[in-house]
Formats: structure tokens, C-alpha cells, sequence
């Protein structure tokens, strides 16, 4: 005996089917990751740092994630919001690049020498638009150096 269903029961059914369809395509819909933007000065031996790139590295080992931010350093001065990328706030490692000179200031294929290795430091970033500036000491040898960014207003 072969039993059929109704027309309400075959529309509920699509209707339920469509609803959970919905229901995680827009559970996997992508989500916007807030950024902010960092700003500021980085020196070497109290000199302005001529080229280079600030990266902001979320701290994992603090429990923070997300894309990391970088910005171009371009005559001592940063801005992730010239070519670059913001930060996500919260615990973060910060490493520098600095080099001597910048990039267009190079003839040939010869890589452009660093000032210093790359600086390392850890640091608390607010959810908000922040002014840092950094000082690499003269001194640097690559090992990190605890608390040597300089805090912004």
C-alpha cells in the first residue's frame, strides 16, 4: 500500500529545509574583523629609523588572535593606514624592521643592510586608534628587550 503525503506536509518540509539551508550559509558567512589604526615614530640610537616595517603580531601565548597589522617605516615615521594594515588590539608582539635605507634608494639587486636585527618586544595595545612610538637602543643585538616601547598618550 503506498501512502502519499499532503501538499502542507510537502511545503512545510521544503520550508523547513530552506530555513536550515539559510540558517548555515549565514553561520559561514565571513565575519569583519575590526581593525585599528597604530601610528608613530621608530628610532635607532635616537635617530630617526630611515625604512623599514613595524609588524603587530597578535601574542597567542597571551591568548590573543587575529591577522597580524603592519606599517611601512618611512623616515622615522609609521602609519598602518599608509599601505599598511591595522592592528586587533589586545596583548601583542611587536617586531621591527629597520634598514638603512629605503627601497628606491637601491641600483642594483644588492639587498639593502638592516641597522639592527629584527627588535622584538611585547606589548599591550589598546581596541582603539593608538600613537606608539619605539626606540631601538644602540645596543639592541636581537634579543627581545621587555618594556622597551615607549608608551603613547
Amino acid at each position: 500500500m503506498h501512502r502519499s503525503i499532503g501538499l502542507g506536509t510537502q511545503l512545510r518540509v521544503i520550508g523547513l529545509v530552506a530555513v536550515c539551508s539559510l540558517t548555515v550559509i549565514a553561520g559561514c558567512a565571513k565575519q569583519e574583523i575590526k581593525r585599528f589604526r597604530a601610528q608613530g615614530s621608530v628610532t635607532f640610537d635616537g635617530k630617526p629609523v630611515p625604512a623599514g616595517t613595524v609588524y603587530f603580531d597578535p601574542n597567542a601565548q597571551k591568548g590573543n588572535k587575529g591577522p597580524q597589522g603592519y606599517a611601512n617605516i618611512v623616515d622615522g615615521k609609521y602609519d598602518t593606514n599608509n599601505g599598511g594594515q591595522g592592528h586587533v588590539g589586545g596583548a601583542m608582539k611587536i617586531r621591527i624592521v629597520g634598514l638603512s635605507a629605503p627601497a628606491k634608494a637601491r641600483t642594483d639587486d644588492t639587498p639593502i643592510p638592516s641597522l639592527f636585527p629584527e627588535f622584538v618586544d611585547t606589548i599591550d595595545l589598546k581596541s582603539a586608534d593608538d600613537t606608539r612610538d619605539f626606540a631601538v637602543p644602540k645596543d639592541y643585538a636581537g634579543a627581545p628587550v621587555p618594556g622597551a616601547a615607549n608608551n603613547g598618550p
